[in-house]
């Protein structure tokens, strides 16, 4: 059958796109994308999904931790189930460490705050597409582009197969990076954070109208209320709570608008 191979070359220090370039004298099939720098594992995903052109897309990482051979049991598996859109990779054994508890309780935080992406636990990028999914998955044009919970939100029937992942060496991904990703995917993926902002500008209010009513009735009854302090400090929690509650209103406004 017809094929295509794109290289995405993500700003690579080393010789890797030039090495690709000798492989394409001997393969005209190879296309290949170079970045004026790196800009990030999901840009260069999406960079290389806007040039495939074939009916099946089959995605992989280039650094041999996913096997290229497993390109068959992604077919035979795709092929079989003639309803299927995709089928995605999962690593079916992680290393027990530190890292990975991080991990599980960050796909718990995310699963619970975003909106309708959810994110299996140990997805793997390498994956069979139909181009459908990919279609629907480019148009999204987020700034911060976040590969798997875009594919979650595309729909589509998926599947899952388990992987084996060759992770020898140490990764790149850095705990502040990490962090980097875990916030831009919440405030991608989620308007949870805005209705607590609301919420909690509200309960402020309200709680700052009793605390208003207690001062007025212990000035009358009791005279047993600080003179000065309590006014200034009801007033000050009544006017920042309208304020929090106001601000979470115009942003979720913002929210309904964009998505």
């Amino acid at each position: 059958q017809d094929y295509e191979i794109i290289i995405v070359d993500d700003g690579s220090p080393d010789d890797s796109y030039h090495i690709a370039q000798m492989m394409r004298k001997n393969n005209k099939e190879i296309k290949l994308i170079q970045f004026s720098r790196n800009f990030g594992h999901h840009r260069a995903i999406y960079a290389g999904l806007q040039k495939a052109s074939g009916d099946l897309i089959f995605l992989i990482d280039s650094d041999l931790q996913e096997k290229p051979e497993s390109i068959v049991d992604f077919y035979n598996t795709l092929s079989s189930n003639k309803d299927v859109d995709a089928v995605i990779g999962y690593q079916k054994q992680r290393k027990r460490n530190m890292d990975n508890k991080a991990a599980r309780i960050y796909y718990k935080v995310f699963n619970y705050l975003s909106d309708n992406a959810y994110q299996r636990e140990s997805l793997m990028t390498i994956r069979l597409m139909r181009k459908k999914l990919v279609d629907a998955f480019l148009k999204y044009k987020d700034k911060e582009i976040y590969f798997a919970p875009l594919f979650s939100l595309a729909g589509f029937n998926q599947i899952y197969l388990p992987q084996e992942k060759n992770d020898q060496k140490k990764s790149t991904y850095t705990f502040l990076k990490r962090y980097n990703l875990f916030i831009n995917a919440i405030l991608s993926f989620s308007s949870k954070p805005l209705y607590f902002v609301f919420y909690s500008g509200l309960i402020t209010t309200v709680v700052s109208v009793f605390f208003v009513l207690y001062i007025v009735f212990s000035k009358i009854f009791s005279d047993s209320v600080s003179s000065g302090w309590s006014s200034l400090m009801a007033s000050m929690w009544f006017l920042g709570g309208v304020i929090i509650t106001f601000i979470g209103l115009v942003a979720i406004y913002i929210n309904k608008i964009y998505f």
